[in-house]
């Protein structure tokens, strides 16, 4: 299952939190297996002459210390973009989903965060070993090359060769496919 719904942050069940894996199966028979995953396999090197990010001061940095407040940004900054791109989720399904990424984001082996100049977190990405795990920008931030640095950092600096994304959010297919990850299976 972990290959198909692909959120790896591993929580114990004994500690009562539910998996990033677990917590997607459950979204999916929310939606009444309306979702379609797509799994994507990083195939060729970034095009990086073909995008590139927009000049701005932002880098992608390691959030090491996640604290309540750090946190409480990343979970807002988190339903404003799922309210922005995942339109086939209905409002009672997006809170149902919010109350369970604190403890993911808690939890991802490597949380990536990028802030603007005045420091607001812009975007994030949570890594486990070689899979991109979850990537969120802002949805007022969107279109400002936020994405695209987090994901050749997570390429180039971890290696990152796959990840998966829903059908019901072509955005995103088409942003990994202009980063040479193709379609291995839905």
């Amino acid at each position: 299952m972990r290959e198909f719904f692909g959120f790896g942050g591993y929580m114990r069940p004994a500690d009562g939190y539910m998996s990033w894996q677990h917590l997607t199966f459950v979204t999916s028979l929310m939606v009444v297996m309306v979702l379609c995953a797509i799994i994507f396999s990083k195939k060729n090197r970034l095009k990086t002459e073909k995008e590139k990010t927009r000049e701005n001061s932002a880098t992608a940095r390691e959030e090491t210390e996640r604290s309540e407040e750090t946190i409480e940004r990343l979970v807002a900054l988190w339903e404003r973009s799922v309210c922005a791109s995942h339109t086939f989720l209905s409002d009672a399904e997006v809170q149902r989903i919010k109350g369970f990424i604190p403890d993911a984001l808690q939890n991802f082996p490597t949380l990536l965060v990028v802030e603007n100049a005045e420091g607001v977190p812009t975007a994030f990405a949570g890594v486990d070993g070689r899979r991109l795990e979850a990537l969120f920008v802002d949805a007022d931030e969107r279109g400002k090359g936020f994405g695209t640095l987090l994901l050749r950092h997570c390429v180039e600096e971890l290696g990152v060769d796959e990840t998966t994304s829903n059908e019901q959010n072509p955005a995103a297919t088409r942003f990994y496919e202009r980063f040479g990850f193709e379609v291995e299976r839905r």
